[in-house]
């Protein structure tokens, strides 16, 4: 098979994956209301019926087909589709090569691949596809390492489905990423591939937030901040519930409630890990309230302002290389993200809705699993039926196994 059919294939093997796992994860928790609700960036509320919804996603798929059948052909490379419906600002502008830079919105999302990736084509399409579903505002960034030059046109043919969907290109960080780093870690990408974007990009960032999620993801709400929604209900921790919201500002930031690290390393227990971490830093006097509060039990999307991001964002990438000489763990990187925060005092309101990943962490891990009710219809009696919960989570976060599925392995 030619590398252009290969690719072709690819493609239609991830456009076809994303709608079942979509379609499977609605059927498997039962989703059950009679309109879709989204937020605007304007805080005005948009319902479209479940035959508007099928409707615009029949249009988006046949676009998608008409897409995935000209892959292979180099005139039809650049094509992109466009769900203006869902997405495009309700008033006209003219046509920008970034749209997202004229339409209002504050935030700018970001994720991390390296360039041979195994499923980045898959992951990236679900994320636009699940973006644009939801009506998400604001430009999406896929930061790529490690490409080659022959490796980096091909990416630039890749179609786009998001209406501002843009590509930053870095050098590989996973070996020695540092002066005097001695490791080969992939997921050093993520925070020198931030440091990259935010220092180097073009257009420079014109969006206040910047979100930082994984290439796992895939959205059920718009990811949003700053709208000062109460959020009581999806907060487990020592403040007064009444008093959480969505803010975000300089010096406080969103995460989703990772519970299950346990403080990570300012559990009572790693004291003399977050000790050598920290080694004189600020981040070492860090008290265990308040570092399992704001800092050691944070994952994935994290939402702060552009300037808190490159003020920790230093800390972070040597932070992390400190951090694997102490932890030989794949989430290595979590545990930097959270002593750089508190190195620089960014306190993180962690929610348990932003970004679930298991059941098994509904209760002691302070996920947000309950928005499937005892009342809801049982799909499996019509399972043609579109149906979405009231109040699902904005995002499930695909790096658990559930049943017999991975994001790398399936059934």
């Amino acid at each position: 098979m030619t590398p252009s059919r290969r690719r072709s294939f690819s493609l239609k093997a991830a456009v076809g994956l994303v709608i079942v796992v979509f379609v499977a994860v609605s059927n498997y928790y039962g989703f059950a209301s009679s309109r879709i609700q989204a937020s605007s960036s304007t805080g005005i509320p948009y319902e479209m019926t479940v035959l508007e919804a099928q409707a615009q996603s029949q249009k988006l798929l046949q676009e998608v087909r008409d897409l995935l059948r000209g892959t292979s052909d180099t005139s039809n490379a650049s094509h992109t589709i466009r769900t203006d419906a869902m997405t495009q600002p309700a008033t006209h502008q003219p046509m920008s090569e970034f749209p997202a830079d004229h339409d209002g919105s504050n935030m700018h999302i970001v994720f991390s691949a390296s360039c041979d990736q195994r499923n980045r084509l898959l992951q990236q399409t679900v994320v636009q596809l699940t973006a644009s579903w939801v009506g998400q505002r604001g430009p999406i960034t896929q930061i790529l390492s490690g490409c080659s030059e022959s490796e980096r046109l091909r990416v630039m043919t890749e179609p786009k489905l998001y209406y501002d969907f843009r590509r930053h290109f870095t050098p590989s960080f996973a070996v020695n990423p540092e002066p005097g780093a001695n490791d080969t870690y992939a997921p050093y990408n993520k925070p020198f591939g931030l440091r990259h974007f935010l220092q180097t990009a073009f257009p420079r960032g014109q969006h206040e937030l910047i979100a930082l999620i994984d290439g796992d993801f895939f959205f059920f709400r718009p990811l949003e901040a700053n709208t000062g929604r109460n959020m009581s209900k999806y907060y487990h921790g020592r403040r007064n519930a009444s008093t959480i919201d969505d803010t975000v500002v300089d010096g406080v930031a969103l995460a989703q409630d990772w519970n299950a690290l346990k403080g990570g390393f300012f559990a009572k227990d790693k004291a003399d890990v977050l000790k050598k971490v920290c080694d004189g830093l600020p981040c070492g006097n860090v008290s265990h309230e308040d570092g399992t509060e704001y800092y050691g039990s944070i994952g994935p999307p994290y939402i702060m302002t552009r300037r808190d991001a490159l003020r920790m964002v230093d800390d972070y990438c040597h932070l992390c290389v400190k951090t694997r000489e102490v932890s030989s763990e794949w989430i290595a990187e979590m545990f930097a993200y959270s002593v750089a925060v508190a190195n620089n005092g960014i306190k993180h309101t962690a929610l348990s809705h932003l970004g679930v990943s298991s059941p098994s962490f509904k209760d002691g891990g302070h996920e947000y699993w309950d928005f499937v009710v005892s009342t809801m219809a049982n799909l499996c009696e019509d399972n043609l039926q579109l149906v979405l919960p009231k109040d699902p989570p904005v995002a499930v976060h695909a790096c658990q196994w559930s049943g017999d599925f991975y994001k790398s392995e399936w059934p």
